[in-house]
């Protein structure tokens, strides 16, 4: 059964390994774990500037989403950018994504 969380500090290397699936699916962007973990432990020692939610399995992420936060001039106020959204390839076609990005939307609009 998968759970659904906030991710945590202790959570940094399966985080990265994720984000390691997720950009090697994309050209432009190279997959480096010491970088993608400064930017997640930036982001864990400011909760303002975003959330990072994953979904569990025996307490071991195999999906996340990342939400930052910002001000939009044209609205006037904070919105959030979906930033990084990646699911396990062995946990894909079985709800994890629509999952996660449920749970990302209602994160947002709180």
């Amino acid at each position: 059964m998968h759970t659904l969380r906030h991710a945590t500090f202790a959570d940094i290397p399966e985080l990265c390994a994720l984000l390691a699936q997720l950009f090697g699916q994309e050209v432009e962007f190279v997959a480096d774990a010491a970088t993608q973990a400064r930017g997640l432990q930036r982001i864990f020692e400011a909760p303002d500037s975003g959330d990072i939610l994953v979904l569990a399995e025996d307490d071991r992420p195999v999906g996340m989403v990342s939400l930052l936060y910002l001000t939009s001039t044209a609205l006037g106020s904070r919105v959030a950018l979906l930033e990084d959204m990646v699911v396990q390839p062995g946990q894909r076609g079985r709800g994890c994504g629509s999952r996660l990005l449920k749970a990302a939307v209602e994160c947002a609009r709180q």
